[in-house]
């Protein structure tokens, strides 16, 4: 189906999706790898319920509507990018926050 008509239809596919502004950056991760994994949902159809950090690694708890799986497990590790001008104007090199998929598990 296009993008279009996903759209239309209230489906959000990953491969559109940079994040919801109402979670966190390593819950966005987790929630676009799930979409990733188990195809298009609608905004509200994977819900993050819980969220662990252990240093730089993650732990996202999501409960997906049918017909995606009950409970989804997503295990990040944070990193660096590589370092780059992050704005148009930023007074020096920086590197931003990158969040890597360790594994995706249902339970």
């Amino acid at each position: 189906m296009a993008t279009f008509e996903e759209h239309l239809a209230g489906r959000i596919s990953a491969e559109h999706l940079r994040g919801y502004t109402d979670l966190f950056p390593a819950q966005q991760t987790a929630v676009a790898a799930a979409l990733r994994r188990f195809g298009p949902a609608g905004r509200h159809d994977l819900r993050v319920v819980e969220t662990s950090r252990n240093g730089e690694h993650w732990r996202i708890r999501i409960i997906g509507s049918p017909p995606h799986p009950a409970r989804i497990d997503v295990e990040l590790r944070t990193g660096r990018g590589p370092r780059c001008r992050l704005t148009c104007r930023a007074p020096a090199m920086s590197s931003a926050v990158v969040y890597e998929v360790l594994s995706i598990r249902t339970v």
